[in-house]
């Protein structure tokens, strides 16, 4: 079908949701170039029902979600092996639907973070844990960066490292990692451009700055134009690790 499907019933949706049906369910969904990601968590027992499947089934139509993003938490094996009989009996056609398996770790604690409420006010608890699971599909280092490293789950003896020490080291990982693949200055939030090599907080606060008040940079020339609070450029000679995918290099 071309055209789009009719718009679900939220209503509906949302009867399913209420405490008192003991159906723990989560949705939301993160659209990009790339993935058109749900993330549906359940009560196997409780909504293998007719009406509830198709009510699924009608807003994956709706938003063209091709892409389930399945935490690895409790219950993560019986829900894989449930999406599994689904995408083989067609159940989502005419959508080609795949899901993959993400990491939890850390996932809610961000959910009750400042950052968390900062970027998503309008959502509980549980649907930012859900976003930030289907983020982790598009792009993890973005999300990873945002969790307190002693809830990170690196290792069953990271607890035996002084708190300062772990953070330390992984600040250091993060920012080489940010640094070899490198980000988008025209959409990079603060808390990933200030782990840039080379840009501190300030600095990453003055590009954040120019760039609603000024526009997109086209080239890295344009960061010389970036004053800090103090008025001094926000230049760096490490700012190599920055993408130039949609800047022209001026030479």
């Amino acid at each position: 079908s071309s055209g789009r499907a009719d718009s679900p019933n939220l209503q509906q949706y949302q009867g399913v949701c209420e405490p008192e049906t003991r159906v723990c369910t989560k949705f939301t969904y993160e659209s990009s170039s790339i993935f058109r990601i749900s993330i549906v968590q359940f009560n196997l027992d409780l909504i293998i029902q007719y009406s509830i499947l198709v009510l699924y089934l009608r807003f994956y139509i709706y938003f063209r979600i091709e892409t389930i993003a399945l935490g690895n938490g409790q219950g993560s094996r019986q829900t894989g092996s449930w999406l599994a009989h689904l995408i083989e009996i067609q159940h989502f056609k005419p959508l080609n639907v795949r899901y993959a398996v993400v990491s939890e770790c850390g996932a809610s604690y961000y959910s009750a973070s400042n950052l968390a409420c900062t970027e998503l006010p309008d959502l509980n608890v549980s649907f930012r844990g859900a976003v930030s699971i289907a983020r982790r599909l598009q792009d993890p280092l973005a999300e990873l960066v945002k969790v307190e490293p002693k809830h990170l789950g690196v290792g069953m003896y990271q607890h035996d490292i002084p708190v300062n020490q772990l953070t330390s080291a992984v600040h250091n990982v993060m920012e080489e990692c940010i640094s070899f693949v490198g980000v988008d200055l025209n959409a990079a939030p603060l808390h990933i451009l200030s782990r840039v090599a080379g840009l501190s907080e300030m600095k990453a606060k003055a590009i954040l700055t120019y760039r609603s008040q000024i526009g997109p940079f086209r080239s890295r020339a344009d960061l010389l134009k970036v004053k800090k609070s103090n008025g001094e450029s926000c230049s760096t000679h490490p700012m190599k690790s920055v993408k130039d995918n949609n800047m022209s290099e001026e030479k």
